[in-house]
């Protein structure tokens, strides 16, 4: 090979190179009121105001024949540059599934002229928040295109974000598969998001198999009744922020943590689980995980524990010396799979028929050989 076709094919891989580069040269998209909406990603359809001077969005959806490896900054400011709010209607971001593009949303609140009094000489400029209208649950469901979230520009006072007033007392305010199929998700960011009357978080962020880390201290989780399947297969999930959760009115945590292959432990130190009656699979999957912390607590009404950490085939030791559990609880294949357990403790109110049940199929447990190894308080 001579040195012009050396030079010829370096040119054409420079040339390709930068014609790459081009493409997934990120594009900014800012809602400005529908007659002011042209752009070559994303259509909007309107929907009929209910207040004076609204803009009422009804669906947000991607255009057919977008160039391979876009991405789109999506910005929902809270006013248009017109003067009029922001409403999003509850289904606006579901079903983004193009392939040739990555969508980062940005909800964005805007600063107001008014100031607001705290105290007799502090003053702070008052926000306005995009209003998102009714009922959440399969907001974002199968947007395999969406890869970031900021949410902190969503309406936390307006009572058109979860309404729990008394008009709309009959309203279903669920999270269920609220980000679920979100497959090319990696963050989010809520803000100081209203949730006091959530009552579903089930399926929330199942099969985001891309999301790292997760923030959750700030979510008012004190009415949920169900998180089942709520992490399930989200396999790269690694940090997972839950401490300042109230899961006092939970009864189903079935599935909760199912396959989240890469987180390595999990504290539910402040976890309330009196009310649980359903932890069936609840870490099952859960390959690198090695310790588990559980709160002091009274569980008597649980009905099953059955492959609760099938499959944990790092976990060392499991200590549940601080959880009473029922003599009824259904404990089959409890620890099946779990190769490197070394030691479990039960309460010491848990019969020794009820820990020979849950070691009944654990038969490739071979540090598990011994009584010995089982503690009893």
């Amino acid at each position: 090979m001579n040195k012009k076709t050396q030079v010829a094919i370096l040119m054409a891989t420079l040339s390709m190179q930068v014609g790459a580069m081009e493409q997934i040269h990120p594009v900014t998209v800012r809602f400005n009121g529908f007659s002011n909406s042209e752009n070559p990603f994303f259509g909007f359809k309107e929907a009929k105001p209910h207040l004076q001077n609204e803009c009422r969005i009804a669906d947000i959806y991607l255009k057919k024949n977008i160039p391979p490896k876009s991405v789109a900054y999506l910005v929902i400011p809270a006013r248009t540059s017109s003067g009029h709010k922001v409403t999003l209607s509850s289904k606006f971001g579901a079903g983004w599934n193009n392939d040739n593009i990555k969508v980062h949303l940005i909800l964005s609140k805007i600063r107001t002229s008014k100031k607001q009094k705290f105290h007799k000489k502090s003053q702070k400029r008052c926000c306005e928040y995009v209003g998102i209208i009714g009922d959440k649950s399969g907001l974002f469901k199968d947007s395999t295109s969406l890869v970031s979230v900021d949410m902190r520009g969503v309406d936390r006072k307006n009572a058109r974000w979860l309404k729990g007033g008394k008009k709309q007392n009959s309203r279903k305010n669920y999270m269920t598969s609220m980000f679920e199929g979100c497959t090319a998700l990696t963050s989010v960011k809520w803000g100081k998001l209203n949730t006091r009357n959530v009552t579903r978080m089930d399926y929330m962020f199942k099969d985001c198999k891309n999301l790292e880390r997760l923030n959750l201290s700030h979510l008012n989780t004190s009415k949920v009744a169900t998180m089942k399947g709520m992490f399930a297969n989200c396999y790269k999930l690694e940090d997972l922020n839950m401490r300042l959760c109230n899961t006092s009115k939970v009864q189903n945590m079935e599935g909760m943590f199912l396959n989240c292959k890469a987180l390595p432990s999990v504290n539910l130190t402040n976890f309330d689980i009196e009310l649980v009656q359903n932890m069936k699979q609840m870490f099952d999957g859960c390959e690198n995980m090695t310790s588990i912390e559980f709160p002091v607590s009274d569980a008597q009404n649980l009905a099953t524990m059955q492959s609760m950490f099938e499959n944990c085939t790092n976990l060392l030791d499991l200590d549940l010396s601080k959880v009473r559990i029922p003599n009824t609880v259904i404990m089959t294949d409890f620890i099946t799979g779990c190769k490197n357990l070394d030691t479990i403790s039960f309460h010491p109110e848990v019969p020794s028929e009820k820990v020979e049940n849950a070691m009944k199929n654990c038969t490739n447990c071979p540090d598990l050989t011994s009584g010995e190894t089982f503690h009893n308080g």
